[in-house]
C-alpha cells in the first residue's frame, strides 16, 4: 500500500442523508453553493464558513447521485473532516430535519483520464461497482481532472489494483503542482482556519461562492465585502526561478510547518510584498499584499524572493487565466 499513499489524496467523506430532499435543504444552510438549484449528479465546490464568515474548510459537495437521490456526500481535508462532521452534528440536532452524518473511511485519488480507466471492471462485481463515485473535478482551471473516490483503505487493493492507481492516477505531488500552478489552494494547510475570507482565496473568481442564494451562515461578511468590491490580499500563485527549487514540500498553516511566517519580498523595491501559504518543486502560492499593482502589470516579470530552509529562492507571482481580466480592486 506504500505505492498507494504517494496517490491518495489527504481527503475525506462525510454521508449525509435525509429523507427525500432534507439532506440538501439541510446542507443549503451551511454551504456557500446552492446545492438545491442542481441536483444533477455533479460536484460542487465551496466553503464551510463560522457564524464570522471565515473560513473552516475547504469542501466538494457531490450530490445527485443515481439510486442515492437521499445521499450527498461531502469531500474535505482529512484534518478538517471531524471538525467538521461535530460542525454540521451540532447545526444537524436542533433542525427540523432528520439527518443523518456519517465518517466514512474512504481513498481520494485524482487523474487526468477517464477514471473508469483505473478501475479493473471485469474483476470487480456491480455492487463494488456502485460503491465507488468518481466525478470531473467541479472547479473550472481543474476541470480536465477526475476525481475517484475508493471506499477505505483495506478494499482499494481489491477495488483497484494497485498498479491501476500508479500508472494512471496522479501522484500528490504532481496533484499539487497542477494546483499550485492554477493558483488554487486546498486543505487546511494552505488556509488560515478561522480567520481567512473567502474572497482573500478567490472563491468569488473561482464560483465556490453563490451571491444570489438565500441565507447561509456566514453569509452576512462575505456578501458586504463582495458588495463594496475590496479584498487587499488574494492567493496568487508563482513560478520559482531555475536554480533554486526545494525539495522540501512548505505549507504554512501544517501542523508539521515551522511558526514563523516566510515573507515574500519584491526584488526590485526590497519590500515585503507577502506571505509565502505553499511551496514544492517550482510552484507555489503566496498571499499577496499588493494585488493592485499585480494586475496593473499583469505583462511584466515582477520577480520576487524569500528565505527558505537558509536559501534564498526567486520566484515570479502572476495572476492565474481564470481570474477575470478587469480586475475589480
Amino acid at each position: 500500500m506504500a505505492s498507494l499513499k504517494n496517490h491518495a489524496l489527504p481527503r475525506s467523506l462525510i454521508r449525509v442523508k435525509g429523507h427525500s430532499d432534507a439532506a440538501q435543504n439541510f446542507l443549503n444552510k451551511y454551504f456557500t453553493r446552492n446545492i438545491v438549484a442542481d441536483l444533477s449528479p455533479t460536484g460542487k465546490h465551496g466553503l464551510f464558513l463560522n457564524d464570522k464568515g471565515r473560513i473552516l474548510s475547504d469542501a466538494i459537495v457531490i450530490s445527485g447521485l443515481p439510486r442515492q437521490h437521499e445521499v450527498i456526500y461531502i469531500d474535505c481535508p482529512k484534518e478538517a473532516v471531524e471538525d467538521i462532521h461535530t460542525h454540521l452534528c451540532v447545526y444537524a440536532e436542533y433542525s427540523t430535519y432528520e439527518i443523518e452524518l456519517l465518517l466514512l473511511e474512504s481513498q481520494v485519488f485524482c487523474t487526468k483520464l477517464d477514471a473508469t480507466q483505473c478501475i479493473p471492471t471485469s474483476s470487480i462485481n456491480n455492487q463494488e461497482r456502485q460503491s465507488i463515485l468518481i466525478i470531473q473535478d467541479p472547479r473550472d482551471p481543474m476541470k480536465n481532472t477526475q476525481r475517484l473516490y475508493i471506499p477505505s483503505e483495506e478494499n482499494t487493493s481489491s477495488l483497484c489494483a494497485p498498479t491501476y492507481i500508479t500508472t494512471k492516477c496522479m501522484s500528490k505531488e504532481e496533484f499539487n503542482d497542477l494546483r499550485y500552478s492554477h493558483g488554487i489552494p486546498e486543505g487546511m494547510g494552505e488556509f488560515c482556519r478561522g480567520s481567512s475570507l473567502p474572497t482573500q482565496y478567490n472563491y468569488d473568481y473561482l464560483g465556490g461562492i453563490d451571491f444570489t442564494k438565500g441565507c447561509y451562515l456566514g453569509q452576512e461578511l462575505t456578501s458586504r465585502t463582495h458588495f463594496t468590491g475590496v479584498t487587499r490580499r488574494r492567493i496568487v500563485p508563482f513560478l520559482v526561478d531555475r536554480g533554486t527549487t526545494s525539495d522540501v514540500a512548505y505549507r504554512r498553516h501544517d501542523s508539521s510547518s515551522p511558526p514563523e511566517q516566510i515573507k515574500v519580498f519584491e526584488c526590485e523595491s526590497e519590500r515585503q510584498v507577502g506571505t509565502l501559504i505553499a511551496l514544492q518543486s517550482s510552484h507555489g502560492l503566496v498571499m499577496h499584499q499588493h494585488i493592485e499593482e499585480l494586475s496593473m502589470n499583469v505583462n511584466e516579470n515582477k520577480f520576487a524572493y524569500c528565505y527558505f530552509n537558509g536559501q534564498l529562492v526567486k520566484l515570479r507571482c502572476y495572476m492565474p487565466f481564470w481570474w477575470p481580466r478587469k480586475h475589480p480592486n
